[in-house]
């Protein structure tokens, strides 16, 4: 995440101010606005091969509705992040499942049950945890999935009936994931299409039984 810009902002006004700048995509954290980095190509196809598999989904699911950067996931604690795909839930059952008010602009989400975000190696570790843990924080919000762009794996992130939060690491392109909010199985070969990747990366236990 790139320094934080100098703006008198609020978590009131940050989503018009947002809206109108053109110098890049923001986030609201802690009281400030961060320039997030843009998608490269390589996220870009990743995101192009979602919207296909969702595609069918989303015609069949009127009740829900699929989000991407330009739309908020409001936190409890007043912060603005982006996923670079999610999908809402248009008719909560319970108003107290809303992440924040369904803007008359559309710049918030309604009530996110879904959230994916690819890598990105020009942001810190850190700061993806970070987010990664403020997003858990969102009552509605019950799927996370964090998808390596280099590497055909990704992270799934699950929260059950009593709220508690479990990961799975899912690897290969013969691996599926299962998104049961939401209704769809996502394979990772389908994710990966036409994406090319690097070399795999060695783990430590290899590297250290080399020396």
């Amino acid at each position: 995440m790139n320094k934080p810009i100098q703006k008198q902002l609020t978590s009131e006004n940050f989503c018009a101010w947002a809206s109108k700048c053109q110098d890049g995509r923001y986030e609201f954290v802690d009281g400030e606005p961060w320039m997030i980095p843009e998608p490269t190509q390589r996220q870009n196809k990743i995101m192009k091969n979602v919207l296909a598999a969702t595609d069918l989904f989303q015609r069949m699911n009127s009740f829900m509705a699929m989000f991407g950067l330009d739309t908020f996931i409001r936190t409890p604690n007043d912060n603005f992040r982006r996923v670079d795909f999610g999908v809402m839930n248009l008719f909560p059952i319970s108003k107290n499942m809303t992440s924040g008010a369904d803007t008359e602009n559309g710049l918030e989400a309604q009530c996110p049950i879904f959230a994916m975000m690819i890598v990105s190696q020009t942001r810190r570790c850190f700061d993806l945890i970070e987010k990664i843990e403020d997003l858990k924080k969102v009552k509605s919000l019950t799927h996370i999935l964090l998808v390596d762009p280099d590497f055909p794996q990704v992270r799934f992130y699950n929260r059950s009936h009593g709220g508690q939060w479990t990961s799975q690491r899912v690897v290969g392109l013969k691996s599926s994931v299962i998104i049961p909010n939401i209704g769809i199985i996502l394979t990772l070969s389908l994710l990966y299409e036409g994406v090319m990747f690097k070399a795999n990366p060695i783990r430590i236990s290899q590297r250290s039984l080399e020396r």
